[in-house]
């Protein structure tokens, strides 16, 4: 679902398609439908709820702190998450 204008009145309408295909919940694509969906609790669209995003990325954070607590697991630096070389971060820091 793509928002061209992120206001409720606007969206209402918008998801019947996604709700009369079976959809059980609306999970607004990107920042701004997100924060201006927020205010609206609970936000309920023909049955449907619609997912606070902002609510989910706090959460998730909070989830991600408490399992580092739990299980000591570390930052992977391996791959897309390998560390900058010292020299890139100097250059980067200097800025």
């Amino acid at each position: 679902m793509s928002f061209d204008c992120p206001d409720i009145d606007a969206a209402n309408g918008r998801e019947a398609p996604l709700i009369a295909a079976g959809a059980e919940v609306i999970v607004p694509a990107g920042g701004l439908p997100m924060l201006l969906f927020a205010r609206e609790a609970p936000f309920v669209i023909e049955g449907a709820p619609v997912l606070n995003g902002i609510a989910v990325v706090a959460k998730a954070a909070e989830m991600a702190l408490g399992l580092r607590a739990v299980t000591k697991v570390v930052v992977s630096r391996r791959g897309t998450y390998a560390k900058a070389p010292p020299a890139s971060i100097a250059e980067f820091l200097a800025r």
